[in-house]
């Protein structure tokens, strides 16, 4: 497959430094659920029926995978085209446009999930990680990924300069971070916050998480699926076209 070979090109290049990496992607997350998780808990105890900690995995995972990915899909991405040409390189392959951006949202995939494994590793050093959990999730990672991916591409394909992806984490990744009901339930915000937090797409990968976690499975697990879905494709259409454009021209 013409993407794998994008794919593997990436790979072979982030083996090089994958120590690095790998450290980097666990920092973060580790710090939020030490700080926050242990910090918190304190002071909160428990938030609806759960120790505090155990409340924050199943968010901490999953922002692990956007975080992952959209680092990777933006600042990673945006340098291999316009930083070391790697794009244009590739180019003089028999590799089509369309190949190019099955790799790079393969690849962010393949980062977003790499992260998200860390912390799952962590948390079960921690005691707050059922087995069986890992197996299902797998596939809301994959899912989260694949939707972050897709949106994070879609941004380095309009961007001119790593300055326009603070805009992007600032206004987009952050507060979405912060109301996606990772570290306080949104039933919790007032009523003009829990519009915009179910607005973000992370909201529904930690929900989504959360009845994982919890052993619920209901019909609001098919319409988490649904409305990543919706994203994911439409923001990977968007991609396409825009990348297309960029590379093109």
């Amino acid at each position: 497959m013409k993407p794998f070979k994008v794919w593997l090109r990436n790979f072979t290049a982030w083996k090089k430094n994958f120590l690095t990496s790998l450290v980097g992607d666990a920092i973060d997350p580790l710090i939020y659920f030490l700080g926050f998780g242990y910090g918190f808990r304190a002071l909160i105890g428990n938030v609806n029926g759960m120790d505090y900690v155990e409340f924050i995995v199943p968010g901490i995972i999953m922002s692990s995978a956007m975080t992952g990915t959209s680092y990777e899909c933006t600042f990673g991405s945006f340098t291999r085209i316009a930083g070391r040409k790697t794009y244009r390189a590739l180019l003089i392959a028999p590799i089509m446009i369309e190949d190019f951006v099955v790799g790079e949202v393969l690849w962010g995939m393949t980062k977003g999930l790499l992260s998200s494994i860390i912390m799952m590793l962590f948390t079960i050093i921690f005691g707050y990680f059922p087995g069986w959990f890992i197996i299902f999730n797998i596939l809301n990672i994959l899912l989260t990924t694949f939707t972050f991916a897709s949106i994070s591409l879609f941004f380095t394909s309009i961007s001119r300069s790593y300055d326009f992806f603070s805009y992007y984490f600032t206004a987009f990744i952050s507060p979405m971070f912060i109301l996606s009901g990772i570290f306080f339930p949104v039933s919790s915000l007032p009523s003009w916050a829990a519009f915009i937090s179910k607005i973000f797409p992370l909201t529904y990968s930690v929900h989504l998480s959360r009845l994982i976690y919890d052993k619920t499975f209901s019909f609001l697990m098919v319409l988490d699926i649904f409305i990543l879905l919706i994203w994911g494709l439409i923001f990977f259409y968007l991609s396409m076209k825009f990348m297309k454009k960029r590379l093109i021209t």
